[in-house]
């Protein structure tokens, strides 16, 4: 009974990195209020951003958000052998940005109640092969002497753009050109 079953993530948005497991706890009752066991019940997520549109805004190459997504399930093992009414709930999203999540009961797709959850997801590690060099043709020719400003705007593999700063970047150059890395401290170098 969807009006029985709970979802334990507590008022503060459930904290997750780009492509790794945002997890919390789904308790399931009947109507009478006993527990009951996870195997035979059907769920269904609704991923939602925060401005509940299908297309994550902020900048990360219109990274698509699936409006569903799977939902892993595994039970909490007390030991005692019964049936076990506790699960951890597991969700991965790859695309950065607040969301919504809600989690329905098939087949009327019913909300369980706490449901949805904010969710917060955190662009992952730089990847080297998703970060880009931010200069037109023109900015990357150089004349003998001169000086260049470049960007460096590191993404994750996913190609979200990456907010803090720490990264190791490297530049290979010439011997007789000289460079130094300014770390932005916001995902800019």
């Amino acid at each position: 009974d969807p009006s029985q079953c709970r979802l334990r993530a507590g008022s503060a948005p459930v904290h997750a990195v780009a492509g790794l497991p945002a997890c919390f706890d789904i308790e399931f009752f009947d109507a009478l209020g006993e527990g009951v066991a996870m195997e035979p019940i059907e769920l269904e997520t609704v991923l939602k951003t925060a401005e509940a549109c299908a297309i994550r805004t902020g900048g990360s190459k219109g990274v698509k958000t699936p409006e569903r997504t799977h939902l892993l399930l595994t039970a909490h093992e007390d030991g005692s052998g019964l049936p076990e009414r506790r699960c951890r709930a597991s969700v991965s999203v790859e695309a950065a940005g607040d969301y919504m999540l809600h989690v329905l009961m098939q087949p009327n797709h019913q909300p369980l109640l706490g449901s949805p959850i904010m969710l917060h997801v955190s662009p992952a590690a730089p990847s080297a092969a998703h970060t880009v060099l931010e200069a037109t043709p023109a900015e990357r020719r150089l004349l003998a002497g001169q000086r260049r400003t470049f960007t460096i705007r590191t993404r994750d593999a996913w190609g979200n753009n990456c907010n803090r700063g720490g990264a190791k970047i490297a530049l290979r150059v010439p011997e007789v050109v000289h460079c130094a890395v300014a770390d932005l401290e916001n995902g800019l170098y």
